[in-house]
């Protein structure tokens, strides 16, 4: 191997750090599991940093106890990495399937070859990130980002505030409700993707054994805990509405800005939830007030997690249809009609994606426009139950 160790991990007692006993304060954050299979989740959605986890704290070891031929199908496919060092040539021995763990060369091999293969229907895994240089460590001296206490990282954000763990003890026996989101979560190191800033023949870790942010030389063995931006895995009921007419008439000069959006509320009994609208846009039917020029605008949305509180009866993000909470897109009307205006008399059809914690209780959804100022009156109804 290239490099020999260069400095210790926070395991040992002699790494000369002030162990901060105080927990960082929690922040607002969640956790939302996503694909269930076989009584696990396969993917947790992080909506404090928008990136899922796997829902397998050790998916290597698991999936290496199912292909005896893993470590080489990964070898074959990612042959070489490429760091601030220079190449480096993956071989068999940077993994060990019998505990899951690895190199830091082989976490790399490990998460491009999930890609290779489409994990999950996706070609964007990665490892954790760290922050260099991390203000929240306890401790920064001359190893900027390594110490107790630092939720500037990926996995320190994950271990502190939204699995509720503490410095100094093992998330596995100090955690909150969320922790059981994920499977086969070890009291080991994962090996971060983000290199020592002050030698890069080492690279980042976190030691879900006690909260400790350190880091090793990339032949070291730690495990990996792969990532992937966003919120890719979520698994929505579809709803549609329309095509519907609210506001009339509705005739709009090219330049105007034509706005859209909706709001939801859970009625009854229901215990607190994350609900989630994806996808949502409406598609507007134009025609010209003058001529024959005719088609559709679509209106896109971003996508949008909400929390609704146990049994709330009220309507997220508001229910006042003049706020502008509940119009989560716009467009400026195009130029379609020779310079003249454009009618909008046949209105639009909504469409969305739901997704919720509950998966018991319906969520009734509705949806609205304007556009110069009309009044954006609300549309009915319509229930869901989502997935």
């Amino acid at each position: 191997m290239r490099h020999s160790n260069f400095f210790t991990h926070f395991r040992s007692s002699n790494f000369a750090i002030a162990l901060v006993l105080a927990a960082p304060a929690v922040a607002d954050a969640g956790l939302v599991g996503r694909l269930p299979a076989n009584g696990n989740y396969q993917a947790v959605y992080d909506t404090s940093l928008n990136i899922t986890w796997s829902g397998d704290g050790n998916l290597f070891l698991t999936m290496a106890a199912g292909n005896p031929n893993l470590v080489n199908q990964i070898v074959a496919a990612v042959p070489i990495i490429t760091d601030t060092l220079g190449q480096y040539n993956v071989t068999a021995a940077d993994f060990r399937p019998s505990d899951g763990n690895m190199t830091w060369y082989g976490a790399q091999a490990f998460a491009a070859y999930l890609n290779s293969i489409n994990y999950l229907g996706s070609s964007h895994w990665m490892l954790p990130s760290t922050l260099q240089p991390d203000p929240s460590c306890g401790y920064d001296g001359n190893t900027p980002g390594q110490s107790f206490g630092c939720t500037g990282s990926q996995m320190g954000e994950l271990f502190y505030n939204e699995l509720g763990g503490v410095a100094g003890s093992d998330i596995a026996t100090t955690h909150n409700a969320d922790f059981s989101l994920f499977h086969n979560v070890g009291e080991n190191y994962y090996w971060s993707s983000t290199e020592n800033p002050v030698n890069p023949i080492g690279a980042d870790n976190f030691l879900f054994g006690n909260g400790g942010q350190g880091g090793g030389d990339k032949h070291s063995i730690s495990g990996i805990w792969p990532v992937h931006p966003g919120d890719s895995f979520v698994m929505t009921a579809p709803l549609s509405m329309g095509p519907q007419a609210m506001e009339g008439d509705l005739t709009l000069s090219p330049g105007a800005t034509l706005q859209a959006g909706y709001d939801f509320t859970m009625p009854g009994n229901h215990p607190s939830a994350i609900v989630s609208l994806i996808g949502a846009n409406v598609t507007f039917a134009w025609r010209c007030v003058s001529g024959s020029g005719s088609g559709t605008l679509v209106v896109p949305m971003a996508d949008q997690n909400y929390t609704d509180a146990q049994n709330s009866p009220d309507w997220y993000p508001s229910g006042d249809q003049r706020s502008s909470l509940v119009y989560q897109g716009s467009i400026t009307v195009p130029n379609v009609c020779g310079g003249g205006p454009v009618s909008f008399q046949a209105g639009g059809t909504f469409l969305t994606g739901v997704s919720s914690t509950d998966t018991t209780d319906k969520v009734n959804v509705r949806w609205h426009y304007s556009g110069n100022g009309s009044a954006g009156g609300w549309s009915g109804t319509k229930s869901v139950v989502p997935k």
